[in-house]
């Protein structure tokens, strides 16, 4: 194992040099400070202590460049870890992604930016997806988030430009800011019974936002949570049209829909 992670941190250095030729001195005097942590890898532990000083010394970004050739070579820290780090695989250039069982939680910015990525399955053990997890990963196509999944994080989704379809699990008890925004192919959403808090700009400019469902278990939607989606919105809300006129107040700023609420309909109309 150790001399196959020499290996890797030397083409690490190399990959980069032309990448960041500034921080070409900062990498070696990293990899000579911390040598005795490449030895033996074996255990959680040892692989957090790894991510934290690549985060730390380097600048975190380049985690992703790190996991990538770690993974090209046959070595899987996400097996070794209770979490994906920060940047897990920043800009990394993979087409999918099996998150394993015993990862509980995605870090910030885990897959952000990992414009090649079309499918990604989460297992039923994460709680977390957090901030920024799989922003501007354009390829995206249809994600499920497990049952097990409490907080959707800040821009968690945001700029995933080919998201046709989004399965909330039922555990999801806060969708955050900006999580969907500019999710500009989703063409409808249900929001599980579980969930009580929509943050402001949630799903902001998801104009192909055919239909949707909001609970009654919803008590908070942020401002312009589903603003500038489309001309002809469908919204199944399960309350009374008293219930959602103050719900969604300042939440569908150019948005124009139907609102099918149990005591009978609301119309927005472009004039």
């Amino acid at each position: 194992m150790t001399g196959i992670l020499i290996l890797i941190l030397k083409l690490f250095i190399k990959f980069n040099k032309e990448k960041i030729k500034t921080m070409d001195q900062k990498i070696k005097d990293f990899l000579k400070q911390n040598k005795q942590l490449f030895q033996k890898p074996k255990d959680q532990i040892e692989w957090e202590k790894i991510y934290k000083r690549v985060s730390d010394e380097l600048s975190y970004p380049y985690a992703g460049d790190f996991t990538k050739i770690m993974l090209d070579s046959g070595i899987h820290p996400e097996y070794y870890l209770s979490e994906l780090p920060k940047c897990f695989l920043w800009k990394a250039k993979i087409s999918s992604f099996a998150i394993p069982g015993n990862i509980t939680r995605i870090g910030i910015c885990a897959f952000k930016f990992c414009s090649n990525l079309k499918s990604v399955t989460i297992p039923n053990n994460v709680t977390l997806i957090d901030q920024g997890a799989f922003d501007s990963c354009e390829s995206l196509m249809s994600v499920e988030i497990p049952n097990s999944v409490t907080r959707i994080a800040y821009s968690a989704f945001h700029y995933c430009h080919s998201l046709t379809s989004v399965t909330i699990g039922n555990g999801v008890e806060l969708i955050g800011g900006d999580v969907f925004s500019y999710c500009t192919s989703l063409v409808s959403v249900t929001i599980p019974n579980s969930v009580k808090s929509i943050g402001s700009t949630a799903f902001y400019n998801c104009k192909s936002l055919e239909s949707m469902t909001i609970p009654g278990s919803v008590i908070s939607i942020g401002e312009r949570a589903f603003s500038k989606c489309g001309d002809n919105l469908v919204i199944n809300y399960k309350g009374t049209k008293a219930q959602f006129r103050v719900l969604t107040k300042g939440v569908f700023k150019d948005t124009y829909f139907i609102a099918h609420c149990v005591d009978g309909d609301i119309i927005k109309k472009r004039k």
